[in-house]
């Protein structure tokens, strides 16, 4: 059965942020010559793409439409290429994400995730402060009552 957060975008945009993480860890101190030939963290790292890729797959567009920028199609092709066509992955390329498409995702992940908290927080705001009315005009309400109160 899948996981009730499996649709939540903020799950997968946290996804997405553990595994760019994963990457920068697998691949300290390394260069592309080394990650070439280190197997065992080639795979990690191609594994992490693979998560990011499906990851930005089930975002909403609204989400992308909101930072065009980010290659998106690109991104999910990479991960086809990675489980379809493992043997077309290209060592070299694979750096260059690392190197320069990481940071920039990694901006927009950062900032959706700041957006959502902080509409959760509005939205919290707004729910309690419309409650508190709802109280206090059910308190206003009473406060002349005759003896047996209207019902609500």
């Amino acid at each position: 059965m899948p996981s009730p957060h499996s649709k939540n975008p903020e799950v997968r945009l946290r996804d997405i942020l553990e595994n760019i993480q994963a990457i920068r860890e697998f691949t300290a101190g390394m260069d592309s010559d080394q990650l070439a030939a280190d197997r065992r963290t080639l795979y990690a790292v191609i594994r992490a793409l693979e998560i990011i890729s499906e990851a930005t797959r089930r975002l909403p567009t609204e989400y992308k439409d909101r930072h065009a920028k980010i290659d998106w199609v690109a991104i999910a092709a990479a991960g086809n290429i990675y489980r379809h066509e493992y043997e077309g992955v290209d060592e070299k390329l694979i750096w260059h994400t690392i190197q320069h498409d990481l940071a920039p995702l990694e901006a927009v992940v950062n900032s959706e995730l700041e957006f959502a908290a902080e509409a959760g927080r509005q939205g919290l705001a707004v729910a309690s402060s419309e409650h508190a009315k709802e109280e206090q005009d059910f308190i206003d309400s009473i406060s002349d009552w005759p003896e047996k109160p209207p019902s609500r």
